[in-house]
């Protein structure tokens, strides 16, 4: 039984693109929206305040 059923990526010279993973995976968990060429922030993280102190 094979472990994966589909797997795709960006291969480029020197590797495989860790940006277009990254852009990929936000646009699958609804982070980041896609039309045409234009990726757009859907919503804003959730980030804990900076502590200087």
């Amino acid at each position: 039984m094979a472990l994966f059923k589909e797997a795709e990526f960006d291969l480029m010279y020197g590797g495989i693109s860790q940006t277009g993973e990254l852009l990929d995976t936000g646009v699958k968990e609804n982070l980041i929206e896609k039309v045409h060429d234009i990726y757009t922030m859907v919503k804003e993280l959730a980030r804990p305040p900076l502590n200087y102190t």
